[in-house]
């Protein structure tokens, strides 16, 4: 079955069980006005980033449900999703479950927009920063649609500190390299390169490439080899995925070595202001390779 057919017989399915009924009302069958917003609207989140951000900023009765990855390894609030239903990201329990809004992840499609908005429901597509000052204005805007004002202004503002007082006022930190399992890094136009910035660090992909989430070839690493590694990821893979590190004789050198920095995998999962907890990190162990190096 095509897509737009099986999405057409789903909602037909919907139809048939009386859903639709409450959300239309009279009207001959016509769409409805869209709805209002409430103060605090009942909340579904189809991904892991916007797991996040609802669980950072709404209160936990406006939570409707969350996606599978809510509590997973790489979730920092592993713990607030415990006990709170998941979804499967499907429309038909979308609009089942009478959610007033659902936060989805980067690049929903238009399809979901329009039939969401059809039954009145709006949608928060949370898009994608590379960019800390603009994740730090995000942080109310997201705040707002989910009826939280003040508390994504107290969150940004936490954010802005907690990024500041991380900052290298020399600006002249250790060239670091940064390493996934699969092989992949972070250069320019990533948030993970932004992080490193933050934490007064040199990030040698930005200044070699590529751009983007690609890694640094290892032989590029071996003729010009940084001053550290910061390693993540690696504590939410399987154990036959994580052996990685010590296959690669450059990184296993470089952690007997002391220069493996590792950041968990739950600090950065996506641009959200958790980041700041990796840039703290990051800066902590700046000051002490920079006092091993003196």
């Amino acid at each position: 079955m095509k897509p737009i057919a099986a999405l057409a017989a789903g909602l037909a399915a919907l139809l048939s069980l009386g859903i639709a009924a409450a959300h239309v009302g009279a009207g001959g069958g016509q769409s409805p006005p869209p709805a209002t917003p409430a103060a605090k609207p009942r909340v579904a989140s189809t991904a892991l980033c916007g797991d996040m951000w609802v669980l950072a900023l709404a209160d936990r009765d406006q939570i409707l449900s969350l996606s599978r990855d809510a509590a997973g390894p790489s979730s920092p609030y592993a713990g607030e999703a415990a006990g709170l239903p998941r979804n499967r990201g499907s429309l038909e329990e979308l609009i089942a479950g009478d959610a007033g809004l659902v936060v989805t992840g980067q690049g929903s499609s238009t399809q979901m927009r329009r039939v969401l908005g059809r039954f009145g429901i709006a949608e928060l597509d949370l898009g994608a920063t590379s960019d800390l000052q603009e994740l730090a204005d995000k942080i109310p805007q997201v705040g707002k649609r989910l009826g939280q004002p003040e508390r994504g202004k107290v969150l940004r503002a936490t954010f802005l500190h907690d990024i500041a007082a991380a900052a290298d006022p020399g600006g002249d930190g250790p060239v670091v390299a940064y390493y996934r399992p699969d092989g992949g890094g972070a250069g320019a136009g990533t948030i993970v390169d932004a992080a490193l910035s933050a934490a007064g660090y040199r990030n040698m992909q930005r200044r070699t490439g590529p751009a983007g989430w690609g890694g640094i070839p290892l032989e590029q690493i071996v003729m010009t080899p940084p001053g550290a590694f910061v390693v993540s990821y690696f504590d939410t893979q399987p154990p036959a995925r994580n052996a990685g590190l010590g296959r690669n004789p450059v990184l296993r050198r470089a952690a007997e070595q002391g220069v493996v920095l590792p950041v968990p995998g739950k600090l950065w999962p996506c641009d959200h202001p958790v980041i700041s907890q990796a840039v703290t990190l990051l800066a902590g162990e700046r000051l002490r390779l920079e006092g091993a190096f003196r």
